[in-house]
């Protein structure tokens, strides 16, 4: 395309008497015109470089022509065409990325505050096993679109049978809900993805359960407040909650002592496998550490 608006204006120039005046001719303007709309038409669907290619060829043929005005004229006017398209295009990737690391801050900032506020009495290590970060990417994409917070997904998934990728021999699958069989085996990304959807509504009916049913009393034992997570909205409580919600509740269940929750969150809550809430929090550190 641009090879071609060149060869029309090097047409041109022939068809016409050369003229040394520093002033273009309408039917010069017109065609330069002409080449400019089609350079701007061009700006949203080449990457920079090419354009930035197209700079270096004008400075090559226009070396040619030092000596005619005209021609000189010509390809110093669509070089600046070309120069201000590439000077928007790198404004708006400036932006772009400036965006995405003011918005990653933002929530880095937020996450660590959070591991700061309630991850900092975890009696273990804060390792998050190698598997479990595999899939990180992936699974934080679903997340992302389902509007689930991704380092639940990963806690549950590493609790219940440590991040692999096969459905274990009991039919549970990798998230251990006996309401679900899943055929015993190896598992793709494909079923992975599947998985965590599931995984992901049937947390959600355990939200809406203790939100709307008015004949159980788990308002009054573990506050009022109704119970939802999000992507990047999340509370203590509510994890802690859906942790309980999730395994089940029994007449001694509380929020701060459930082991399944809360082991090796603070010394007065140990056991041998960390809780939900502790590899939660180990996760948002990793993430924002690593």
């Amino acid at each position: 395309m641009i090879q071609k608006i060149f060869l029309f204006f090097i047409t041109l120039s022939l068809c016409i008497n050369q003229s040394f005046a520093y002033e273009l001719s309408e039917k010069d303007n017109k065609a330069l015109n002409e080449a400019k709309e089609i350079i701007w038409n061009l700006k949203e669907k080449k990457e920079t470089s090419w354009f930035e290619i197209r700079v270096k060829k004008i400075d090559t043929l226009a070396s040619k022509y030092k000596t005619d005005t005209r021609y000189w004229m010509i390809f110093h006017e669509l070089k600046k065409e070309f120069e201000s398209v590439i000077w928007e295009k790198k404004q708006q990737e400036l932006w772009d990325n400036s965006s995405w690391i003011w918005n990653s801050q933002i929530n880095i900032t937020w996450e660590l505050e959070f591991f700061n506020q309630y991850g900092a009495d975890i009696t273990t290590k804060l390792e998050v096993p190698e598997k479990c970060k595999t899939n990180y990417d992936f699974v934080d994409e679903i997340a992302k679109k389902n509007d689930f917070p991704t380092a639940l997904i990963i806690a549950t998934w590493g609790k219940e049978t440590n991040c692999n990728m096969y459905n274990p021999a009991n039919g549970w699958w990798i998230f251990q809900i006996t309401s679900q069989y899943y055929e015993p085996g190896n598992i793709w990304l494909i079923e992975l993805e599947k998985s965590i959807e599931a995984f992901i509504q049937f947390s959600r009916n355990k939200w809406n359960y203790f939100n709307t049913n008015k004949y159980h009393n788990y308002k009054q034992r573990f506050w009022e407040e109704e119970m939802y997570l999000s992507y990047s909205s999340y509370t203590l409580r509510n994890l802690r909650l859906h942790s309980v919600l999730y395994n089940g509740v029994s007449a001694n269940t509380t929020l701060e002592g459930n082991t399944f929750a809360n082991n090796n969150l603070n010394p007065q809550v140990t056991g041998p496998s960390d809780g939900i809430v502790t590899r939660f929090l180990k996760v948002l550190y990793w993430k924002n550490t690593k």
